[in-house]
């Protein structure tokens, strides 16, 4: 590129910036413009970054955009180099955000030109609310763990206290509830206390029917005002499976909360299971050659919009305006990490079926 000397004190600083711009595999935009403001010479990544901020033409003698003449005048006048972060509005697109260099030519008493490096720093802009999301979310986190350690102690005296009070009060329904949502609690606190050390699953042979079923009667009671039919067909020959039943109770009693909540009055709530791949000839075994078990869970609510359906397992994605967006996100965990694999359909006005496949365990010798 042709440029002048400069002749002021910043010659030194001027060199190692144009130097550093045009190293290889740094995007800087390098041009130089006149003292009116119009373009002298320019690289490739100058010219593209101005016609994505709407200059339908790039060549020498073109007027630069506004913010950059701005750029440009500040340091001729200094004498000195000016760095600034400039916005740009483009046809349609948003706005483009620049990192923008710019060094004089010359002395501010000279009305020479300038030297304009200038990278994209949009990418960077857009991302910069979720970083700060982010930093949110972990102290949220630290507070969190600092939470969960005190529910954990006081979950100690609440379970004395309800074995005793069950004791007196035998009711073998309610009891085998309240025993066991006390321990899923007490699992669900102690995760999030082990959560830094990615604790995994604890696997053991598991009856997935039994899970289903403890998962249902949790929800039958939450459901307030609704009045829906819960049908179960559970036609699995075996149910067998190996993984950690508190884990595959949250991953379902999150699906069938979703579908009670798409629900907004009366419907049905559907639960149905079968074996696939019994016949070795037949499709449905996983990778290993194992039988799978399908669950698929159905509502009758008012299923999910198209643009939401490749959205539904991001984490904080939600529709709900009291939702927290990790319901599904940690079901799909759960559901991996028991290397199973879940899936949606859905049509909107005509419900929502989500479909679990599990590897099946080998059957009991004997």
């Amino acid at each position: 590129m042709r440029t002048q000397s400069p002749s002021n004190a910043d010659t030194g600083q001027q060199g190692v910036l144009v130097e550093n711009a045009l190293q290889p595999g740094v995007a800087w935009g390098v041009m130089t413009v006149d003292a009116t403001g119009q373009a002298v010479e320019y690289n490739s990544e100058a010219e593209r970054v101005l016609r994505l901020a709407g200059m339908a033409t790039v060549s020498p003698g073109s007027a630069l955009p506004a913010a950059l003449d701005a750029a440009a005048n500040e340091a001729r006048a200094a004498g000195k180099i000016c760095n600034r972060r400039v916005t740009l509005p483009t046809p349609g697109n948003g706005d483009l955000v620049l990192d923008v260099a710019a060094v004089p030519l010359g002395a501010a008493a000279d009305s020479n030109g300038a030297i304009l490096l200038f990278r994209d720093a949009s990418t960077g802009a857009r991302y910069e609310p979720s970083l700060r999301r982010l930093d949110r979310l972990a102290s949220v986190g630290t507070l969190s763990a600092s939470m969960a350690h005190e529910i954990k102690n006081a979950l100690v005296a609440i379970k004395a206290f309800v074995d005793i009070l069950l004791e007196k009060n035998p009711d073998a329904d309610l009891a085998g509830i309240v025993r066991r949502e006390i321990g899923r609690v007490d699992s669900i606190v102690s995760h999030i206390l082990n959560f830094s050390m990615a604790a995994q699953p604890s696997f053991a042979r598991v009856d997935l029917h039994r899970v289903l079923d403890h998962a249902l009667r949790l929800v039958q009671h939450r459901v307030g005002h609704k009045e829906i039919v819960f049908e179960r067909e559970f036609l699995a020959r075996t149910a067998g499976c190996h993984g950690d039943d508190h884990q595959l109770e949250q991953a379902f009693v999150n699906i069938l909360f979703n579908a009670v909540d798409a629900i907004e009055s009366t419907g049905t709530l559907r639960i149905c299971t079968d074996l696939l791949g019994e016949d070795s000839a037949a499709p449905g075994r996983d990778g290993s050659g194992k039988c799978r078990i399908r669950v698929r869970i159905s509502d009758s609510g008012s299923g999910i919009s198209p643009e939401n359906m490749s959205r539904i397992f991001e984490p904080f994605f939600t529709t709900k305006s009291n939702g927290t967006g990790l319901g599904l996100a940690v079901t799909r965990r759960i559901v991996t990490e028991h290397r199973g694999t879940m899936h949606v359909e859905s049509q909107p006005g005509k419900g929502t079926t989500f479909v679990v496949l599990l590897p099946a365990a080998e059957p009991d010798a004997g």
